[in-house]
């Protein structure tokens, strides 16, 4: 790919499950929406900076509140951050791209679900 800066959308779904004792032990469904610029530097080194939207829904056990004292049994709730990830894109032969990257998240809100 030659030099230049590309941009883009990209949008995501995963299953999320917390762990614990006081979460239900069930897969969440949550997503990720977002742009991203790739910006080569060489032929074969660029970055790709990102900005992601992430939801993640969470539902608490029916054990919950006999392990926090205050706490409501099954209650449903969204977690929704950002995710600014840049990631390294190497590409040692034209057909492989090599993306590495630590992200960093940013809480946009959080609490119980409306409804």
């Amino acid at each position: 790919m030659p030099r230049g800066v590309h941009l883009g959308i990209k949008a995501g779904a995963n299953l999320f499950k917390m762990n614990g004792e006081s979460f239900s032990d069930e897969y969440q469904f949550a997503y990720n929406v977002g742009a991203f610029a790739q910006v080569n530097f060489t032929p074969n080194i660029g970055i790709q900076p990102e900005l992601l939207f992430n939801q993640t829904n969470y539902r608490t056990g029916t054990q919950f509140s006999s392990i926090y004292p205050n706490g409501v049994n099954d209650v449903k709730g969204k977690l929704n951050y950002l995710t600014v990830p840049v990631l390294l894109n190497i590409r040692p032969i034209p057909l492989l791209s090599i993306l590495g990257r630590t992200p960093v998240r940013y809480p946009a809100q959080s609490g119980p679900a409306p409804g």
